[in-house]
């Protein structure tokens, strides 16, 4: 039979504590235990970013930062690993509060046992894949397995907050398929939830990974280009629209095409994430105005179609 093993980085400094919990990590008799120690914050965020351990033992005090600043920056980074604090004192108030800073679980050093230690580990591991899968669930689009609604806006402010550090650039496109009530009421609307699911199989397939989709609701859709000038997210837009033309969608007997139209935004100084998006939405309105099948960009000022932009205006 084979044995199960976890994989724990420990992050603590003091050597004799590092010790005693490595000791009693081996000593588990259920699973084998891989552990992997470092003394410092810097030293456990690069570890995960390379291992992705299936838990972390974190200490609260350490020499580059202190207290519960150790958890939200672990948690920040690397969300998807769940954090058992240790704690230097059988002090529960200090526990919840780690908890509440994102750790899933806390064991004080002074009365933690090896069973102690084991099932917080496990537990925390478990309680972590279940929290995940429900936000998951909670953030999908039952339909299509995009990102639904809730998910862009929480992207959308993601990614706004890092262009406020970094000033890289980053644009925003709304697309909707053309005369989608007709498909629904010729066809009916198992036609029509076909169509989504093909079209949003299109978005993924045509777009690069760094690209985040969304159903925004309906038969719109929305797409967060980051690291993106205004010129490439119009002709990554363009692209889409062309790959959409060229589907040939089989539902039972039938053959159906569609053409969509997009509208798009990048990012400016007199941005917020509402007026982006308004000015996304202005493109996509003036593409369906001038006859659909097409995308326009907002350039700040007035909308245009994708075919006239160049590449100097747009990254002025």
């Amino acid at each position: 039979m084979t044995t199960e093993s976890i994989s724990v980085l420990l992050v603590e400094d003091d050597e004799q504590d590092a010790y005693l919990v490595k000791r009693m990590l081996l000593q588990i008799q259920e699973v084998d235990v891989d552990v992997r120690h470092v003394t410092a914050t810097a030293d456990a965020l690069d570890c995960i970013s390379q291992e992705c351990p299936d838990a972390v033992l974190l200490d609260l005090g350490l020499p580059d930062s202190q207290g519960f600043d150790t958890v939200l920056r672990i948690r920040a980074s690397f969300p998807a690993v769940p954090v058992v604090v240790l704690t230097g004192l059988d002090d529960e108030t200090v526990g919840i509060q780690a908890i509440e800073c994102g750790a899933q679980d806390f064991v004080s050093k002074e009365v933690v046992t090896c069973q102690m230690l084991f099932r917080a580990i496990r537990f925390a591991i478990a309680r972590h894949k279940q929290t995940t899968s429900f936000k998951t669930q909670a953030h999908t689009d039952a339909l299509t397995r995009l990102s639904n609604r809730r998910a862009f806006d929480a992207a959308l402010t993601r990614t706004l907050a890092g262009w406020k550090r970094t000033k890289h650039a980053f644009s925003v496109m709304f697309l909707d398929i053309d005369n989608f009530k007709k498909v629904n009421d010729v066809y009916g609307h198992r036609a029509g939830d076909f169509v989504l699911t093909s079209l949003s199989e299109a978005i993924t397939e045509s777009l690069r990974e760094s690209a985040f989709a969304a159903r925004y609701g309906g038969e719109e859709f929305a797409v967060i280009f980051p690291d993106t000038h205004l010129y490439y997210a119009a002709t990554a837009a363009d692209r889409l629209l062309q790959d959409v033309r060229n589907m040939h969608i089989r539902f039972g007997d039938k053959h159906l095409q569609i053409t969509a139209s997009a509208g798009i935004a990048a990012m400016t100084w007199k941005d917020d994430a509402a007026s982006l998006c308004d000015r996304a939405d202005q493109a996509l309105y003036a593409a369906k105005d001038a006859g659909r099948d097409q995308a326009y960009v907002h350039d700040g000022t007035h909308c245009q179609s994708v075919t006239s932009v160049t590449l100097t205006s747009a990254m002025k």
